[in-house]
């Protein structure tokens, strides 16, 4: 009995070598697939910040371009497009406040109590889509 217990312990101990070798290798094979994985997802990234790259530069070319066969008053016109709308917008928005406030006031209400009748929620994701337009872009594209 001692002998063929002794014979089995002896031919399983002789797997174990072998069995060692499949986890380690097993572990190797997914090592190399994380790695592989890293690998990749690092070439996307540098890929989409180079075709980022290239866009930009291809958009400053293509105003440089308009900027050099233009006439001068269409290069101004060009440039000043977007500023102009934002201004409007911002003196219109700070009229139409003030006047809210003003006839508040004339009315007798509690400024402080009824302010969320005059700012709402709706005033407040303007603004912050206003100024995200004009200084959170390069923000938002670092974060990508």
């Amino acid at each position: 009995m001692i002998a063929l217990f002794g014979s089995a312990l002896g031919f399983f101990s002789s797997t174990i070598p072998s069995l060692l070798g499949i986890f380690e290798k097993r572990q190797a094979h997914r090592q190399q697939l994380a790695l592989l994985e890293a690998q990749s997802k690092h070439k996307i990234n540098i890929a989409n910040a180079q075709a980022d790259i290239a866009e930009a530069e291809n958009i400053y070319k293509h105003d440089q371009t308009l900027a050099t066969n233009s006439a001068g008053w269409v290069t101004t016109f060009s440039a000043t497009c977007r500023p102009v709308i934002t201004y409007l917008f911002l003196f219109s928005y700070l009229a139409a406040k003030t006047l809210a406030i003003f006839q508040a006031y004339q009315s007798g209400i509690e400024l402080h109590e009824n302010l969320d009748l005059i700012y709402s929620d709706f005033d407040e994701g303007m603004v912050s889509c206003i100024i995200a337009f004009w200084f959170g872009q390069r923000a938002m594209m670092r974060k990508k």
